[in-house]
């Protein structure tokens, strides 16, 4: 249920139109906020203003806040701390002038959920945007997002080394002995305890459907390796948390050309 707000005006003009209400994003701690402010004129820079405005200590300093990248009339400007806590502000990026207001989402944690698809959908409504599968979702590469991946990852959803060592109760890469040795902004590699297998995936894209990585599972040269790994597998993977809470994979989706050996032609 979507309900009318009667709000004065805040110290910087800024004033709430209207608001999402509901059970689901009370439990996860997330809310959505048409708002509109007469002095800032272009919804970017609301955005921009809001995000400032919020007063978050950014997880990364050198980027503190993040940006969509697509030509998607649904454009965002983000932020998240270090605990997981975030602002992410929509608009549409095809209106401009007095009168186009913005969306604000507040979170309590990051990662995707049924709260937050439903405050981006909401969003997208109400700035005029068609709602489909495309609504862009920020890419957050905060330690929180790759640490749930790591920690929650079902090996068994998919092919991988792992599968002929299969053992009841094991799923995620540490239940098969890997440990973290490298990490970027977007991904991470795993080595196995013994050094003899390494895995490593990157965050591709996210959309309502899920996340989109490049995984790579190869097996490290050794002495009777003269040439090169007896294995070495790399694949496109969609990634979604079930309700337990594991991220598992549902599908390859397209062919990222970004996510191909050396020399791999598809």
């Amino acid at each position: 249920m979507v309900g009318l707000l009667v709000v004065m005006m805040l110290a910087g003009g800024s004033q709430v139109l209207t608001s999402y209400h509901s059970k689901v994003l009370e439990r996860e701690g997330v809310t959505a906020e048409l708002v509109l402010d007469a002095n800032i004129p272009q919804p970017e820079a609301l955005a921009n203003a809001l995000i400032e405005a919020e007063g978050l200590t950014p997880w990364n300093a050198e980027q503190p806040t993040t940006q969509s990248r697509s030509a998607s009339p649904l454009a965002y400007r983000a932020r998240y701390s270090g605990s997981g806590a975030g602002i992410i502000v929509y608009y549409h990026s095809g209106h401009s002038g007095v009168g186009q207001p913005v969306c604000r989402i507040r979170r309590r944690q990051g990662g995707m959920s049924t709260a937050f698809d439903l405050a981006r959908r909401w969003c997208a409504t109400s700035l005029g945007v068609a709602v489909d599968d495309h609504i862009p979702a920020p890419i957050v590469t905060t330690g929180d997002r790759i640490d749930q991946l790591i920690r929650r990852l079902d090996l068994t959803s998919f092919p991988n080394s792992t599968g002929p060592r299969r053992a009841s109760g094991k799923r995620t890469p540490e239940d098969y002995g890997f440990i973290e040795t490298d990490r970027g902004k977007s991904g991470v590699t795993m080595t196995s305890r013994d050094g003899g297998w390494l895995m490593s995936f990157t965050v591709l894209a996210t959309s309502v459907k899920g996340i989109d990585v490049c995984f790579r599972d190869q097996a490290l040269q050794q002495r009777a390796d003269r040439i090169r790994p007896s294995y070495d597998a790399m694949s496109s993977l969609r990634l979604a948390r079930g309700a337990d809470g594991y991220w598992s994979a549902l599908a390859s989706p397209i062919n990222y050309p970004s996510c191909r050996r050396p020399g791999e032609q598809r």
